[in-house]
């Protein structure tokens, strides 16, 4: 599967085979329910307030600065806590795809790497056609402040996170009616 995500980061536009989408989908509903909850959770802990930051400040008019020791915001918990879940989480999704990719290919028929290949080469022949994407999603450009508690808790959620089953979502989506 390919993405392509908005320059404003408001939507993403998915390639990929129909199963492999569902599924993508499916994933991403889940996981974003396990993140929001381990994060608010974290957040209603109130471990975030006993962390502090220091923040550079100057005053332009007197080129004057001074650092200011702050407690960390919930804001910038949130977003230290959510950017940790969602790269743990592309590691697991990473190192478990190749797994399952070995096993396919060393306990399959012969046929199986080959048959993963061409579905490869059809979709990346499939992207290079359909989009028109230019460079490379950076994520977020804005600087919240770091938080190393916020991150190691998120870290240690999205370690746990479920991967697999997702029965919670009620099955495959069903078709949109179109306009009355």
């Amino acid at each position: 599967m390919r993405c392509d995500v908005a320059s404003n980061s408001t939507f993403v536009f998915a390639y990929g085979f129909a199963e492999d989408v569902d599924a993508c989908e499916a994933l991403y509903a889940s996981l974003v329910i396990q993140m929001v909850r381990a994060s608010d959770a974290y957040l209603r802990s109130g471990a975030h307030k006993s962390e502090t930051v220091q923040q550079l400040y100057e005053d332009r008019r007197t080129r004057r600065r001074w650092v200011e020791t702050k407690p960390v915001a919930a804001v910038t918990a949130r977003i230290n806590f959510q950017s940790a879940f969602a790269a743990r989480i592309g590691a697991r999704l990473a190192e478990a795809r190749a797994a399952e990719t070995a096993q396919a290919t060393a306990q399959g028929e012969p046929g199986t790497a080959v048959a993963l290949r061409d579905k490869e080469l059809e979709l990346k022949s499939f992207y290079r056609e359909q989009s028109s994407a230019r460079g490379r999603w950076r994520g977020s450009s804005a600087s919240a402040g770091y938080s190393d508690g916020a991150r190691r808790a998120g870290d240690r959620a999205g370690r746990s996170a479920r991967l697999g089953d997702t029965s919670e979502l009620g099955g495959g989506r069903g078709e949109l009616e179109r306009g009355a």
